[in-house]
Order: C-alpha cells, then sequence, then structure tokens
C-alpha cells in the first residue's frame, strides 16, 4: 500500500440532497447523499496500476479496479493488499457491483458484459454491444450500460433483457439514474445530457472542451458546474466508498486518489 502526501488543487466538496460529480472521460456518478463539509484534499494512494479505468466497492470494502492496459482487474483489500481478481480480459473498461457482490465488467473490444462472483467465477452476463464504456445500476437494480457506438444507454435486466433507454446522444460514456428515474449522461462529444422520466433528452452542460482533462466537476442537476479537483493526470474513473469520500483513477500515471 502506497500512501502520500501528496495534494492538488481540490475545491471543498458541500453537501446536497442530489448531486452529480461528473469525471470525464469514462465515469459519471451520482450520490444521493451528503459528502463531507469540509476542504477538500487529494491524497494518492496506490500507484502502479496499468490505465485504470473503472472501480466499485463492494460490501466488505475491497476496491476493485478495470486495468485496461493489463486486460485484468485488482481487487484491494481494506488493510492494502493487493491482488489479481480477474485476468485475460480484452480492454476492460466500466465496472460496476451490485447489492449482492457480484462484479460486472464491461470488455470494451469484445461488446459484451462479464459477471463475477466475490469468489472470481466468470460468466457471461450480456453480448452483441457496441464498444461498452461506463456501467451503473438503475434504482430498479438493472444494469445500465453506456454504448459507445449507437448513442445510446441501454438497460440489461437479471435475465439478460435489453431495452434502450436513452437515445440520441454524441458517443455517450458514463450513466447513471438518480432515485426519482432521472437519467444523466456524459458524453465525449456533447457534454452532459439529461433525460427526465418520462421526458426528452437534452444537453443540460456543453463545458467540457476535451475528455480526460485533469479535472474532477461537480454538476448540479441545474447544469451548474464547479470543480472538485484539478490537476490529475487524464483522470477516468471514479468511485464512493461507504464514508461518502470519492476515489479517483488516473489514466497519464496510473494511480489511484480519494478526495476528502
Amino acid at each position: 500500500m502506497e500512501k502520500g502526501k501528496r495534494r492538488k488543487n481540490c475545491k471543498s466538496l458541500r453537501p446536497s440532497v442530489k448531486f452529480l460529480i461528473i469525471l470525464m472521460y469514462l465515469t459519471i456518478f451520482t450520490a444521493s447523499f451528503g459528502v463531507h463539509a469540509m476542504p477538500a484534499s487529494l491524497t494518492k494512494l496506490y500507484s502502479g496500476f496499468n490505465s485504470p479505468v473503472g472501480m466499485g466497492f463492494d460490501s466488505k470494502g475491497n476496491l476493485y479496479i478495470a486495468e485496461w492496459g493489463a486486460g485484468i482487474v485488482t481487487r484491494i483489500s481494506p488493510d492494502g493488499k493487493r491482488n489479481t481478481f480477474a485476468k485475460s480480459l480484452n480492454a476492460p473498461s466500466g465496472l460496476a457491483i451490485d447489492a449482492d457482490d457480484n462484479i460486472y465488467v464491461a470488455s470494451y473490444s469484445d461488446n459484451l458484459v462479464y459477471k463475477f462472483t466475490n469468489t472470481g467465477h466468470r460468466s457471461l452476463f450480456v453480448k452483441g454491444l457496441a464498444t461498452p464504456v461506463g456501467l451503473s445500476f438503475d434504482r430498479n437494480g438493472n444494469l445500465l450500460i453506456a454504448n459507445r457506438v449507437t448513442n445510446e444507454i441501454l438497460s440489461v435486466s437479471s435475465d439478460g433483457k435489453t431495452r434502450s433507454v436513452v437515445r440520441n446522444l454524441q458517443t455517450p460514456v458514463g450513466v447513471i439514474q438518480t432515485p426519482d428515474g432521472d437519467y444523466f449522461v456524459s458524453n465525449i462529444n456533447g457534454g452532459i445530457s439529461f433525460k427526465p422520466a418520462g421526458g426528452k433528452v437534452s444537453t443540460i452542460n456543453s463545458n467540457f472542451s476535451s475528455p480526460g482533462a485533469g479535472t474532477v466537476n461537480q454538476i448540479l442537476p441545474n447544469g451548474k458546474q464547479k470543480v472538485v479537483a484539478d490537476g490529475l493526470s487524464s483522470p477516468v474513473g471514479l468511485t464512493l466508498d461507504k464514508n461518502g469520500y470519492l476515489y479517483v483513477a488516473t489514466w497519464g500515471d496510473g494511480s489511484i486518489y480519494v478526495i476528502k
């Protein structure tokens, strides 16, 4: 475990009932609870990863990291021990963990999503996708997939049934659904899209000039944005732990940071 005190420019994280933190380029995440109302600090926790992308915590506090360049998923235990959880993957990108601690990993190059039990057993969950990237779960437990090439968000039920829930996007790379049923999508070519429950999709923020630009931004439902942290080397993945702290994966230096 590598702990450091290296800090970069961070802004304060203020509590809100519902907010979005958008990390361009691969991940969009939402929290339905407030985070710590204190000046945020950015600390490097781990390094030595090969293009880390999607991340997630299971109920026991293990952190899973999809390493695009190495074709593996790495697991880090709460005490900092690191081991290879899954290997022989083809460009693993998005990663999400369900309520039963099953781990879902998107293969960007093979156009499919694998499902792993927490003991490492692998099965094919869904195939026939088109460069899947960001993964998350909707309020009913269905897996949401940012399907890049088709410019849509797919929903896959536990029995493998697939349907399109958001269309007419601009190269989507991440998606979340709020408890109210609204969708927020990050796009490489179109900023942030919003689709209210039962409504039409629209762009609520188009201020992101390039993916992986080095910042973490807080995006409110009205489209306003606020920089939470900057000076990062191509941030491409994020997740929250059980305490509401934000973890950031940086492609450029192969590291994991925490914002507190």
